[in-house]
């Protein structure tokens, strides 16, 4: 594993990489299969797992890996966002962008369920997971708003019409039917999962 700065971080991505690929395969996972897909040594991937079952993501039984209920809501996330910016803009362009945002680590400081934007109660807090469009000039203008994967928000108003947010001080409206179509996942105060 690399010894410079970014040594916690490319860590922290090789997990988000292992909730990924389990995701994509749907099926419990052999370390060689995230050897080969990683493109990481063996020990590395042994580390990352065992740093996934210490946050309660994983087990790791019988030589495979699965992840727990709370691991497979992240692998959901991180996939989802990973494919939205892949049907936009490719493959090797979604894998650099998704590890930019660094999912995994926002999602893991919140608790709640994913749901759809109009799901929301006014004053609940949460993070946007995904974008369930394949529009990409509404998925553009989104993220031209500020209103990108891994940015935190509250429900300001519930209005027939529309949902207003407030986004980074920043009023946002959005339509209530693109409301059903942006995920996010809600914040329970005071609660964390992390372990110290």
């Amino acid at each position: 594993m690399p010894k410079s700065s970014g040594a916690k971080e490319w860590f922290e991505l090789l997990m988000e990489d292992i909730m990924r690929l389990y995701r994509e395969k749907a099926s419990p996972l052999k370390v060689k299969d995230i050897v080969d897909d990683c493109s990481v040594e063996k020990s590395e991937v042994v580390r990352a797992i065992k740093e996934l079952e210490k946050r309660g993501l994983a087990k790791f039984e019988n030589g495979s890996l699965s992840l727990t209920s709370r691991g497979e809501e992240m692998a959901d996330v991180i996939y989802n966002y990973h494919r939205m910016f892949e049907d936009l803009l490719g493959h090797d362009v979604a894998h650099a962008l998704e590890h930019i945002g660094k999912t995994a680590e926002r999602v893991e400081r919140f608790e709640g369920e994913v749901k759809a934007l109009e799901e929301f109660r006014e004053s609940e807090r949460g993070i946007i997971a995904y974008f369930k469009i394949g529009n990409p000039k509404v998925v553009s203008r989104l993220l031209g708003v500020g209103l990108s994967p891994g940015v935190p928000f509250r429900v300001l108003k519930l209005r027939k019409d529309g949902i207003v947010l407030e986004v980074n001080d920043r009023l946002i409206v959005l339509d209530r039917e693109l409301g059903k179509n942006i995920m996010g996942m809600s914040k329970v105060e005071g609660a964390s999962r992390r372990t110290a």
